[in-house]
């Protein structure tokens, strides 16, 4: 039995009442909360002193993609460079007050060295869900993952997309995934190309998502599909998916957002991965650069930058995939009516940054997402609660994460400011608790 610990001089958001309540306090053992209170506290055990600030439960990104290594050469230095920046993509979660994460494709190897690091203490990161590697048809979106020959397989523990052609190869790659620890099965509908002077990437057949979506029951497991388009949306409701991963870049029908609605599926819309590319990060040639990259890494990602500034000829991208510049903004701003449109007709929307699923996806800055979904017409408690509770349910952890309350896990964020009249003081974390455990500490 752990030692109990009072956090006491706290104005608290529970996550579920659209108030911060001054003067409250928070009892904490064996890794959970004990009781939540208000007024004179409770004088044995630990005391700390949170100085009247606002505390919010533990924030969850629901898509992630923590193996990033923002490099794009498998030259020695990035290679070297690519443990310290997972450690340090784990490290900005904890540091933005992000406790939990879904992860949405990655190599089971990889996936079982982030975890071990966090779970042994190597590394301060996120408790981590997973879906180990994504599943679907050879030259899908992503395109630009490939199918690793097998020395740089064995390298990084396996494939992070899994292509396959029949229902029985799709049912023996649900199989292996959830035998090597996945949470969560994941796969694409994407029949429309976002990458400049790109054909168009194939989808699986009808009897191949009816196989996933079988056996990922058959093991347990829920479903989430990456989509881009109103096609992948219809698909996704069709099929019955338990989450849809971004949002259509192009328009959605009433009728869509309806079935939806009626099928009660959840929606991750992923903005601010999009939203990075639209807005280029200026940010990124000062000294702010240094607290998301480590040096190789920044300095790669620096370069694509100025390759962005200068503009992507079409010889450029004939050679590599590159993001088409000339519609994106439009389709952002669909993107971003779509969400708007779905949160009033009463859809779940959860909080998702993509973090490592592009050049300028940094991981730590899940206030821009928050803020991102309060521009689509979110009070800033419906987009906190996006990333708290709503994140929770989604994930299937409500009964553990989300909110702060007797019973659940001691997974909290202290802040400077009020997040509910100014989302900026998100950006000013200043203690975080996971499980229990002072995991971060700046001026407290």
């Amino acid at each position: 039995m752990t030692a109990t610990r009072i956090f006491h001089s706290v104005a608290l958001f529970d996550g579920i009442s659209p108030q911060v309540r001054p003067n409250c306090w928070l009892e904490v053992a064996d890794g959970c909360i004990q009781r939540v209170g208000g007024g004179p506290h409770p004088q044995s055990g630990e005391m700390i002193d949170l100085g009247g600030r606002t505390v919010i439960p533990g924030l969850i990104d629901a898509h992630v993609h923590l193996a990033y290594p923002f490099t794009t050469r498998l030259d020695p230095v990035s290679v070297l460079a690519a443990t310290s920046q997972m450690k340090l993509n784990l490290a900005n979660c904890i540091r933005s007050g992000v406790t939990t994460v879904r992860d949405v494709a990655c190599t089971p190897g990889l996936m079982r060295k982030l975890k071990g690091w966090v779970e042994k203490g190597d590394v301060i990161g996120p408790r981590i869900v997973c879906t180990n590697a994504m599943i679907l048809p050879p030259g899908g979106m992503p395109e630009i993952v490939p199918t690793f020959p097998w020395p740089i397989s064995l390298l990084v523990g396996g494939q992070a997309a899994e292509r396959v052609r029949t229902p029985d190869q799709v049912r023996d790659a649900v199989r292996r995934m959830v035998a090597q620890g996945a949470d969560w099965i994941k796969t694409t509908h994407t029949d429309k190309s976002t990458w400049m002077n790109r054909p168009d990437p194939p989808v699986f057949d009808d009897t191949c998502f009816e196989a996933l979506v079988d056996e990922a029951r058959r093991q347990n497991r829920p479903v989430a599909m990456h989509q881009l388009w109103v096609s992948g949306f219809r698909k996704a409701v069709e099929l019955g998916v338990d989450s849809m991963e971004h949002a259509p870049l192009d328009a959605l029908a009433d009728e869509d957002i309806a079935r939806m609605v009626d099928a009660g599926i959840p929606i991750v819309p992923t903005l601010e991965v999009f939203a990075s590319i639209v807005n280029l990060p200026d940010w990124l040639d000062t000294a702010e650069g240094e607290d998301y990259l480590c040096p190789e890494p920044l300095k790669q990602t620096r370069g694509i930058l100025a390759i962005y500034r200068e503009g992507i000829t079409p010889e450029m991208a004939k050679k590599g995939y590159y993001d088409d510049l000339s519609k994106l903004p439009r389709w952002f701003s669909v993107m971003m009516e779509n969400v708007g449109r779905l949160h009033r007709a009463g859809a779940t929307v959860g909080c998702g940054t993509d973090s490592g699923g592009a050049a300028f996806a940094f991981f730590g800055r899940i206030h821009a997402e928050i803020d991102n979904l309060v521009k689509v017409g979110m009070t800033p408690f419906e987009a906190l609660r996006s990333a708290t509770a709503v994140n929770a349910r989604i994930l299937r952890l409500d009964d553990k994460l989300g909110t702060i309350e007797p019973g659940k896990l001691a997974d909290f964020v202290a802040l400077d400011g009020d997040p509910l009249k100014d989302t900026t003081a998100l950006r000013r974390v200043r203690a975080v608790v996971k499980g229990g455990a002072i995991v971060h500490r700046e001026g407290v």
